[in-house]
C-alpha cells in the first residue's frame, strides 16, 4: 500500500477528469495508493459521484473490493451517496456485494 503523495488523489477528490486523465496517461501512478483514511482513488471517485473517473479506473483494472479504514468499499460509498449508475458500473465490473468485515475481524 502506498500512502498518498497528494497529487493524484487530490485530483480525483476535486473531480477534475481532465487532470486525472492526464496523470493516468503520463503513467507512474499507483492506482492503489491510499489517503490517511485508507481510501483509494476508486472509493473517492465513487463517493464523489464521478462516473467518468470510476469508469477509467475500472478500465485500468483497479482493485474493486478494497476496504478503507471504516470497512467501506467503492460500492458501499456509491450506494450510500445515491450514485446508482456508479454502483451499476462497479457491479458490472465485478465488485462484490458481500465481503468479510476486515475492520472488525468478522
Amino acid at each position: 500500500m502506498t500512502v498518498n503523495d497528494g497529487g493524484f488523489l487530490n485530483a480525483v477528490r476535486d473531480g477534475s477528469c481532465t487532470h486525472v486523465l492526464n496523470l493516468l496517461e503520463n503513467g507512474g501512478i499507483d492506482l492503489e495508493q491510499r489517503d490517511q483514511n485508507g481510501q483509494t482513488s476508486l472509493i473517492i471517485a465513487a463517493e464523489k459521484g464521478n462516473l467518468e473517473i470510476v469508469h477509467e479506473l475500472i478500465k485500468r483494472n483497479v482493485q474493486l473490493n478494497v476496504q478503507d479504514e471504516d470497512g467501506w468499499t467503492a460500492l458501499i460509498a456509491a450506494c450510500k451517496e445515491g450514485h446508482h449508475e456508479i454502483a451499476k458500473e462497479l457491479l458490472e465490473g465485478g465488485a462484490k456485494v458481500q465481503l468479510p468485515d476486515l475492520v472488525n475481524g468478522e
